[in-house]
Order: structure tokens, then sequence, then C-alpha cells
């Protein structure tokens, strides 16, 4: 309760310090924007504003004149239907710069709930509090994902999403299916896939689950059954996405969205001109670029970039934290891998479980920076859960249960 209250106190003084539809200077760019603040939001704004108008979803149009800032209106409703239902319970104008500090509070409650699986997630399948006490201090207290949850964006109700289907899929391991396990489950999924297309990731888990849960003498596949009910609810959307873009990811769409971003042939391209300019061989610019542009940046901003990806902590923060991150998460993993207790060694399902989703999202972001250059780690964040928990797993294997908390704060 302490952390989850923390958060919110955080994420609202976040949230007021961050400029609304305000235009600026961005200091790592050296150049002047219509918004500096949150990556997007002047976009997701757009959707909600299009909403509230009683226009209906909007249609993505790349000719259009205000395309700028309508570039994610091929995004799944869900959370701009939330939104705009929030707007009006606390009456906040969306295109009125003073009046986004309430509106954005509406991912403060939804990084609450957050917070809330990842405990349930731990108590359900790790059979440990402290797991969780320790995954909800970690996560509550990454800056970027105060950050995400103090903007405008529908990146926090995936996350979300994602970790109570987990924690939900951890529950079925344990305890086995009941009815309404698999139709809540089927729910927390097919909501996923209305709040965003790479939620998909949850689809392969829930496979996963159903090899590890099936048994002979049940009549009911209720992993199927879950999985049913999540595609039952997304259907219209991907039907509408076929009638208007001409595939039910919207696919197409998204890739006239993003044609004017950074490319990554341009930024290696890029980078074997730099090393040219200090003498070194050009032939090393893939390795440079993979290392020292993507990794590098992929993995400060999962500690924290602000603003438009423009304002750092020092280098020095960044090695730091993400060693110490490291050491702990490989002994977490080894803990999965090599189970002191009996406790340890029936969790190994859901490590695999949380492993395996880990791994097909961080294959998303892969192969969508094959191509762009969205070195952005908010976007590894729907697997949150999979990321800290071998953390705490770590930090209860070197300092024990006991003093656990204690080491964190």
């Amino acid at each position: 309760v302490v952390s989850c209250l923390v958060f919110f106190v955080l994420c609202y003084a976040y949230n007021s310090a961050t400029p609304y539809l305000t235009g600026g200077r961005l200091l790592y760019q050296r150049t002047t924007v219509a918004d500096i603040g949150a990556p997007d939001e002047r976009a997701h704004i757009s959707y909600i504003e299009h909403l509230l108008a009683g226009k209906g979803l909007p249609i993505m149009n790349p000719k259009a004149e205000d395309f700028g800032r309508t570039y994610q209106s091929h995004q799944p409703p869900l959370y701009y239907v939330l939104a705009a239902g929030w707007s009006k319970v606390v009456q906040a104008n969306p295109i009125d710069s003073g009046q986004g500090t309430r509106l954005r509070l509406l991912n403060a409650c939804i990084g609450v709930a957050t917070l809330v699986g990842l405990f349930s997630l731990c108590t359900w399948g790790f059979r440990s509090q402290f797991l969780g006490y320790l995954t909800v201090i970690l996560t509550s207290c990454t800056p970027m994902f105060l950050a995400l949850h103090a903007a405008i964006s529908n990146d926090p109700l995936l996350i979300c999403l994602c970790t109570w289907s987990m924690a939900l899929m951890a529950k079925a391991l344990r305890e086995g299916w009941t009815p309404r396990r698999a139709v809540g489950l089927g729910l927390l999924v097919g909501g996923a896939l209305i709040t965003k297309t790479s939620a998909f990731a949850l689809v392969p888990a829930l496979f996963l689950l159903f090899m590890f849960t099936r048994k002979k003498e049940d009549k009911v596949p209720w992993a199927l059954v879950s999985v049913g009910i999540a595609i039952f609810i997304v259907l219209p959307i991907w039907m509408r996405n076929t009638s208007l873009y001409g595939d039910a990811f919207g696919l197409k769409a998204f890739k006239e969205a993003f044609a004017g971003s950074a490319q990554r042939a341009d930024l290696v391209a890029m980078v074997a001109q730099m090393r040219e300019s200090k003498g070194l061989s050009p032939e090393g610019a893939q390795t440079d670029y993979w290392v020292n542009w993507f990794g590098w940046w992929t993995a400060r901003s999962y500690v924290g970039v602000f603003s438009q990806m423009d304002i750092f902590f020092s280098d020095l923060v960044y090695r730091v934290l993400l060693g110490l991150a490291g050491v702990l998460g490989l002994a977490g993993l080894f803990s999965w891998w090599k189970p002191r207790d009996e406790t340890e060694k029936e969790s190994r399902p859901l490590a695999w479980l949380l492993v395996t989703f880990f791994a097909i999202v961080a294959l998303q972001f892969l192969q969508f920076n094959l191509t762009y250059f969205q070195a952005q780690a908010r976007y590894l964040y729907p697997a949150v859960a999979a990321i800290n928990i071998p953390i705490a797993f770590g930090i209860r294997r070197f300092v024990g249960e006991k003093t656990a908390v204690l080491f964190v704060l």
C-alpha cells in the first residue's frame, strides 16, 4: 500500500512538472518542437479529442494535413475510450494546456493497478510476499516507469493488462483451471489486444500455458477457451483494420505512419561516417550501431530518458544501476535454473512462462528496430514482471528474505 501511494504521489509530481502541449527547444537534439512533453503524447491526445467530439473511431490518413498529430489513429481503441470517459469525469479538456495534469492521472491509477498485479503474480505464482514487495518496490521506483505513467499513452494500460494476464496464468499453473479463471484470462488478453497490437505476445504464452496444464481427464481445454474469448473480443477491430488498411493488424498503416521516422539503415550510414571522421574503419559501423546506439540507448531508457528522449542522467548513474540490476538478475535466473528448495522448484513452470513471454516481447522489439531506430525500453515494459522478478530473486539469494526489502530501500 505504501509503495502504491508513493508511486501515485511521484507520478503526480512528475506529471505536474512536465509541460503539456507546450513548445520548446530540445537540449540534446538542439531543435525547436511543438511539444516538449512525453513522446507521442500530442498524437494520443488527438485520438481522445476525436472521440470526445462524437466522431467515432478515427481513421489514419498519412496524406492528411494534420497527420503530424493524428498518426496514432490506427491504434486499437480501449485506452482512448477509457481516457475520453476519464476526461469527462475529471472535467478536463484534452486540448487545454492547463488541464493536462488531471487527464494524465488516469495512467497513474492504471500504474497502481499494475503494481497490485505484480504483487498478486508473486504471491499466487511464487508463494512469496517478500518477492511481491521487492518487485513492487523495484518497479515503482524505476524513473522511466514513473514518467510513462505520468503521461498520456496507451502503454500503461497494455502493461497493466499483460501483468494481470501473467498473474492469472500463474494462478492457473498453481491451482488449476476454473471456468471463471478461464473467462477472466480471456477478457484480460482480449482487453490487451484491443489496447495495442503488440499484446499478441500473450497468445503464444497462453498456448505454452495450455501445454503445462493440460491433463488427459480434462474435458475442456480451458487455456484454449481463453484464447477463443480473447480473439472474439478483438475480432471486430481486426475486421475493421482489414477493411480500412488491408490487414487485420493494421501493419500497412503502421508502416505508413512510421515512414518519416529514423531508419536503422540511415543511422548505420551515419555511424560509418562518424567512424571515418575519427580515423576508424567504417566496416565496424553495424556493430557500433547495435552496441553503442541501439543497445546503450535502450538500456538507458529502461532506467530513464525524459522529454522527447532528450534528457539523460549521467552515464555513471546508468552504469551503476544497470550493472547492479544485471548481476542480481542473473543470480535470480540461476535460482530458477538451480532451485534451492521445493518451493522454488515448483515455480519453474511459471519461470519458463515468464521467460518465454519476455523473449516474445523482446523479439517484437528487435524486429521493429531492424527497420526503424526506436530504442525505447518502454516497448519491453509489458514484460516488466519477467524483468524485475528475477532481480527480486537475486536480491533474496544474496541477502535473504528478512533483509531483502531493507536492501532495496
